[in-house]
């Protein structure tokens, strides 16, 4: 039983692993990033490809298929979700001409479920369905962090690796608990600038049965559009409306 146990944790770690990466990999580098022996990792890329998982580039390198896309979708969508959030995400993105996003939580990142609207180019990253964004430096992630009780948010600051993606991102972990701090307040998150310099975001959260906070409401735009739209009635014009389509 433990054989297979760690079999399967080998299995998805090389998943995991490259669905995290913006480019496809070879063996080796998977191997050494993973602490695998490349023997290992051949069996189990030669595996998932047999299965349809991954494909293999000309240069020997191994990318995931759409194949997962595919079934974490159906997953996502299994109660109709996404059938019914989908007309009222372009709703907003057509009367505020920007882009809107759904996404849901992980352990310590942010899974990016559906994005329509309006294209603006963020920069040298689109976020795909199953993608996922870091906690500290967007306007979901403050969110998230912003339901933890005190103490776990304390822990989860002084241990994490605060990357500075942009000259704007928050990287002082005291001003970055003031950051939550004040998005708990408030309600609402804001990220301009800190994960792509082009972009600006604000997130509403989505509630479960009301509480607990599974996901949010994103609003991106450019952030000179973002400068000229966001103030306190725009706040709550969104909230209004997002109570009224009753996330």
């Amino acid at each position: 039983m433990k054989s297979n146990e760690e079999s399967l944790q080998k299995i998805f770690s090389v998943i995991e692993f490259i669905g995290e990466k913006e480019k496809a990999l070879s063996i080796q580098e998977i191997s050494i990033e993973l602490e695998l022996s490349t023997a290992t990792v051949y069996r189990i890329l030669t595996g998932l490809k047999e299965l349809g998982y991954v494909g293999q580039l000309p240069n020997k390198q191994y990318y995931l298929t759409y194949k997962l896309y595919e079934i974490s979708s159906d997953i996502i969508n299994r109660d109709g979700a996404i059938d019914r959030l989908a007309p009222i995400m372009n709703y907003f993105s057509r009367y505020y001409s920007c882009e809107v996003g759904l996404t849901a939580f992980d352990t310590s990142s942010i899974i990016h479920v559906i994005t329509v609207g309006e294209s603006i180019d963020f920069g040298p990253v689109v976020p795909l369905p199953g993608h996922t964004s870091p906690v500290h430096c967007t306007a979901a992630g403050k969110l998230f962090l912003a339901q933890m009780e005190r103490e776990t948010l304390e822990n989860w600051v002084a241990t994490a690796c605060v990357v500075p993606y942009t000259r704007h991102t928050i990287i002082d972990r005291e001003k970055l608990l003031q950051e939550v701090e004040k998005t708990r307040r408030q309600g609402y998150g804001v990220a301009v600038g800190e994960y792509r310099d082009m972009l600006a975001s604000v997130a509403f959260p989505i509630h479960e049965n009301g509480r607990h906070i599974t996901g949010t409401f994103n609003l991106n735009f450019s952030v000179e559009e973002f400068s000229k739209r966001m103030s306190e009635e725009f706040v709550c014009e969104v909230r209004e409306s997002i109570k009224r389509f009753g996330l």
